[in-house]
């Protein structure tokens, strides 16, 4: 008989103790993925696959993502980097239950093609920017070897004399590249 009772009572326990993991897992706004990464100025959605509409969104530093409920796609949340840094942002659902995102903001690297200005004297060519943040300013290094104007994301390098200098191309958010220009 006691042994009955001791089997009983490890069966209620194991209910209740499985009862209890289920409810702690459903207490909570759930996520498709809970990190978001993104460049500065770029948008990303995460699904909010447990939880309630409508949602409140918060986030612990606006000045480096800010978040909105999607208006196209249903349980969706859309974040965008405004700053590099990390930051949470606290979705809670219609029943008050809480989830974090957790949003990383990086810079995105200026990228040239082709990686190298190669022109004769008296010739003009281009090179495109990828990446970055328009507007870009551009600094080259020696006015006497290339001159170069920017419009948009293309930058037009003429030869000015045979040499190698340099082209730096700042955008928006302060990102900086160097690409070489030779003349020939």
């Amino acid at each position: 008989m006691n042994k009955i009772k001791l089997l009983f009572s490890v069966l209620f326990l194991s209910v209740i103790f499985v009862s209890c993991k289920k409810d702690e897992a459903t207490n909570s706004v759930i996520f498709a993925s809970s990190k978001v990464e993104l460049a500065v100025g770029k948008s990303d959605s995460v699904k909010v696959t447990v939880g309630l509409t409508p949602f409140t969104l918060l986030a612990a530093d606006n000045t480096i993502a800010t978040a909105k409920v999607s208006s196209k796609l249903n349980n969706y949340i859309v974040v965008t980097g405004v700053k590099e840094g990390t930051t949470l942002i606290t979705v809670t659902d219609k029943d008050k239950k809480t989830g974090k995102l957790s949003v990383t903001v990086k810079k995105v690297a200026l990228v040239f093609t082709p990686i190298k200005a190669e022109l004769a004297v008296g010739k003009t060519g281009t090179v495109k920017i990828a990446g970055g943040s328009t507007p870009y300013t551009i600094l080259v290094g020696d006015n006497t070897i290339a001159t170069a104007t920017v419009d948009k994301e293309t930058i037009t390098v003429t030869g000015v004399k045979a040499g190698t200098t340099l082209i730096t191309v700042t955008d928006k958010d302060k990102v900086t590249a160097k690409f070489d220009v030779v003349i020939k």
